[in-house]
């Protein structure tokens, strides 16, 4: 505030306006601590999505997510899409990287995926950067 002072409610009302828009189940309220893993590293991916940037990378964000909490982070990842976000999404999990590429390049040849899982991922990490016509001109 124009005073020093921190406007709590503001604050929390805020945070939770950002939660809610990116429909990340945590209560702005809830103390951290109590968090599981996968909700804190939401809440590390919410910081980000407060200063709303331009170019986010995620790298391995799914290490310690299950499945249903994959499908938040993928619908996290396709507001920005629609916000014109630029994505770099590293990780060796093939199925990932083709979720969080814009549909029209989904449709890469079998081939490529094939001779990706063909690199023995386990060892190798694999860096695509999804671009959208906007977000190349930056």
């Amino acid at each position: 505030s124009k005073h020093g002072l921190v406007q709590f409610k503001t604050m929390m009302r805020q945070t939770q306006e950002l939660l809610d828009h990116y429909h990340i189940p945590i209560d702005a309220n809830a103390k951290v601590g109590t968090l599981s893993a996968a909700m804190k590293q939401f809440i590390s991916i919410a910081r980000v999505l407060y200063r709303k940037p331009r170019v986010i990378v995620f790298d391995e964000p799914t290490a310690v997510l299950s499945d249903s909490e994959v499908h938040i982070l993928m619908d996290i990842i396709d507001s920005l899409k629609q916000e014109k976000v630029t994505i770099i999404y590293i990780s060796h999990r093939m199925d990932e990287l083709r979720q969080a590429l814009p549909a029209e390049e989904q449709e890469l040849p079998e081939q490529f995926w094939d001779a990706c899982s063909d690199l023995h991922l386990m060892e190798l990490e694999v860096m695509f950067q999804v671009t959208w016509t906007a977000a190349r001109e930056i």
